[in-house]
């Protein structure tokens, strides 16, 4: 099964049929691959996330209508590829899962569900999560419509969301287990660089939220406004796009914790996972040339794509708060139980 997946480092040559030992690049160094989820409760995975502590992983399967939950190896180094914990079920409500996160204390779970336009939050338990949420975001005035991401802000009670169908980013705050049905601000495409929101990032300062444009074939960057309790720019301070970039149909991004380096998924072409790295304290802040591309996809049926242009890539993706690992999705779509890959990361200082 393994096989199946080529992974190519374009900056150098390929270093092996399967995995190369490593991709190294502008001070990081990304393994090979320490974890291979196949099967074992993945249905179309398309959202990714590590708990806080890093001890859980949580991937949000959509058509399995499924968040599965995989714990950390007593090494430290992998994940066990069995479920530990699956939040499934009708008293779930979960409905094309598209995303999910964990909150700043791991003290709650936030889920999209594309289907039903709502957000689902989900409680921590002795043993994992409570199987029924605590309460749910939906309805007209959540100005919702097909959300297809969520993130907690690292700093301040709220949440954003990216709004797949209405081309809009959406925030909402809480107080304890309390979420406010109607966003306290809603972000709307400018110049249509908002064309299907797909992911969202927020940096560990909370300072810049970025968002991927499917098929704007971009990534936006939006700046806290200072003083303001989580207000956003109406209007990206940086927009990363073009032919170098090498983004197509870009799907998840993800600000590695030191904020140095983004990386970027692409659900089309070959040119699957994307790194940029930030060159200046000024805007724009990260390069448009990725640092670093990888190629993850299936040889065999990347023909595919010429009938379904948007797939075959790499789907959600997520580093891990404390920036040691790098989770993937990986979307082929030849095989329906498709794949996920964790990457140990280590970042080399200068």
């Amino acid at each position: 099964m393994m096989s199946k997946f080529l992974l190519w480092p374009l900056k150098g040559v390929l270093l092996s049929a399967l995995f190369m030992s490593t991709l190294s690049f502008a001070g990081i160094i990304v393994h090979q691959p320490s974890t291979v989820i196949i099967g074992s409760g993945i249905s179309r995975p398309e959202g990714i996330a590590f708990s806080p502590s890093g001890k859980l992983l949580a991937v949000a399967n959509a058509t399995g209508n499924r968040i599965t939950f995989y714990k950390i190896n007593e090494n430290g180094m992998s994940f066990y590829n069995k479920p530990f914990f699956t939040l499934e079920g009708a008293s779930s409500h979960l409905s094309y899962p598209h995303d999910v996160c964990f909150s700043l204390d791991g003290s709650h779970v936030a889920v999209t569900n594309s289907l039903s336009n709502a957000i689902t939050i989900y409680k921590k338990n002795d043993f994992c999560y409570d199987l029924k949420p605590i309460t749910t975001i939906q309805g007209e005035q959540s100005e919702l419509l097909h959300p297809n991401s969520v993130r907690y802000a690292p700093q301040g009670n709220f949440i954003a969301v990216a709004n797949l169908l209405k081309n809009t980013i959406s925030f909402y705050r809480y107080h304890g287990d309390v979420y406010e049905q109607e966003p306290y601000q809603v972000i709307e495409s400018v110049n249509h660089i908002l064309d299907r929101p797909d992911g969202l990032s927020f940096t560990t300062d909370g300072e810049l939220l970025a968002v991927t444009s499917h098929d704007g074939n971009a990534v936006a960057i939006y700046q806290q406004v200072p003083n303001s309790e989580g207000l956003y720019s109406q209007e990206p301070v940086e927009i990363i796009q073009g032919e170098g970039s090498n983004l197509l149909y870009p799907h998840s991004v993800s600000f590695h914790p030191t904020n140095k380096y983004l990386a970027v998924s692409s659900a089309g072409g070959k040119k699957t996972l994307n790194i940029f790295q930030k060159v200046s304290d000024e805007f724009p802040r990260y390069s448009h040339f990725p640092a670093y591309t990888v190629e993850v996809y299936n040889p065999m049926s990347i023909h595919l794509q010429s009938k379904q242009p948007h797939e075959g890539g790499v789907k959600g993706i997520a580093f891990s708060n404390d920036g040691t690992f790098l989770g993937i999705c990986a979307s082929d779509i030849a095989h329906s139980d498709r794949t996920i890959f964790i990457f140990p990361v280590e970042i080399i200082q200068d």
